[in-house]
């Protein structure tokens, strides 16, 4: 009879250490992963694209006819025939400085030039028949020499005091008055040759590859969306000295008239053969002290995503993407929106990509 407690209470041991057993096998089967910390999610396949390298530096605008006006005599102005921005033709007299004087003593010049060339004809007659020696006709031919050389001084003169276009051309502004006294060497104003191209000047760094002339380059305009392309026509014989930088002209297909010289433009170029990159979302990247990361979706044996920290060297970007070109390879699945919340091994919770959005992982 006094074996009866003993053994319940035997029994009773033993069903609560299967208790306990079945207790810590439950714990350790369901709700050690229902408790389990995780992070959701977007995610998407890395697709590759298309990517040919390219730069953009600035430019100048450049007129390929450009001239500052000024004369090289003092006076005053007698004839004005120009206003400010007007178009000026080839050969148009602009402007005349006071030479009254040269015109009448040029015309002294041309009586007593007419004269003395009849002169030497006379004596060259009289020479032949030995009537006059020849010092005579030396002295006369001198004379009438140099009566030449003061015409052409003169004519000289008179020439750089008509101030005239040597091209086709838009005069720049101008405060010139009939009558007003002008000193000499004077800039009056700018003329800016209508041509039916212009010019392009700018600058490369040295680090880059040369472009050679024939090459093409895009030129982005003031307040245009489109480029326009134009063509290398020179570069330059050495780097500059102060920024390292090597200097190219390229010719634009466009009227001088529709431009204004000296313009800052943009010029866009090739710096390198087409090339295959890898694509993300700029979503996915998560940068630290240390550099810029994506994290990996993997399963694991359980069949469950797990991050994984992948450090990438970030190339250009276009638009919402990002191009990689270190780190990442074709159909790999990263962590796309939600990504800064994942650590390494931490579960991820895969929510579907909209389709609008980005590409979507094939299988999840």
């Amino acid at each position: 009879m006094k074996l009866m407690p003993w053994s319940i209470t035997l029994i009773l041991l033993v069903l609560l250490g299967a208790a306990i057993s079945a207790v810590r096998q439950w714990q350790h089967n369901g709700p050690a992963n229902s408790t389990e910390q995780s992070a959701a999610v977007t995610a998407q396949n890395v697709t590759n694209q298309l990517y040919l390298p390219r730069r953009q530096v600035s430019g100048v605008l450049k007129a390929p006819q450009y001239l500052q006006l000024t004369n090289e005599l003092s006076g005053t102005v007698s004839r004005l025939n120009f206003s400010s921005g007007a178009i000026v033709e080839k050969d148009q007299v602009l402007l005349e400085i006071d030479h009254q004087e040269e015109l009448a003593r040029l015309a002294a010049t041309e009586v007593r030039l007419a004269q003395q060339q009849k002169t030497v004809q006379r004596y060259q007659q009289l020479y032949q028949g030995q009537k006059v020696s020849t010092e005579a006709l030396e002295l006369a031919q001198a004379r009438l020499s140099e009566l030449r050389a003061e015409q052409q001084v003169l004519q000289s003169v008179i020439a750089k005091k008509v101030l005239k276009a040597p091209f086709r051309a838009r005069a720049g502004i101008h405060d010139l008055q009939p009558g007003q006294f002008l000193e000499r060497n004077l800039v009056l104003t700018s003329l800016i040759g209508l041509t039916g191209h212009s010019w392009v000047d700018f600058s490369v760094p040295q680090s880059l590859p040369e472009l050679a002339p024939g090459a093409k380059v895009d030129v982005y305009l003031p307040g245009q969306s489109e480029p326009v392309t134009a063509e290398v026509m020179s570069v330059e014989a050495q780097v500059s000295a102060q920024l390292r930088q090597l200097r190219y002209r390229a010719s634009l297909p466009l009227p001088q008239q529709q431009l204004r010289a000296n313009q800052l433009v943009q010029v866009d170029f090739a710096t390198g053969e087409q090339q295959q990159l890898p694509a993300i979302p700029a979503t996915a990247i998560v940068r630290d002290q240390l550099g810029d990361y994506v994290y990996l979706l993997e399963k694991d044996q359980a069949g469950v995503f797990r991050a994984r920290r992948q450090q990438v060297q970030l190339g250009p970007r276009l638009g919402e993407q990002v191009l990689v070109t270190a780190g990442l390879q074709q159909a790999q699945l990263i962590a796309n929106e939600g990504a800064f919340k994942l650590r390494d091994g931490l579960r991820a919770e895969v929510t579907p990509t909209p389709a609008s959005s980005f590409t979507a992982a094939t299988e999840f």
